[in-house]
């Protein structure tokens, strides 16, 4: 996990889309805005922090890069 940071060592651009893992282990696509977690496309908000968080790459149902 040499590309993973943990977020108690920091937080990611604000608004940059990032690939996240939660608590419980299952991967998210997160946005931080302000000081709240986010899903990527702005519609929720989360109850936890994520436990790690990477600079989004591309998905297989969307092959460029996250924006």
């Amino acid at each position: 996990m040499a590309d993973w940071t943990p977020t108690d060592e920091g937080m990611p651009p604000e608004g940059v889309v990032v690939d996240a893992i939660g608590p419980a282990g299952g991967n998210l696509r997160l946005k931080w805005k302000g000081r709240l977690w986010l899903f990527a496309d702005g519609s929720n908000y989360l109850y936890f922090t994520p436990t790690y968080w990477r600079l989004a790459g591309p998905t297989p149902e969307r092959p460029g890069a996250a924006r």
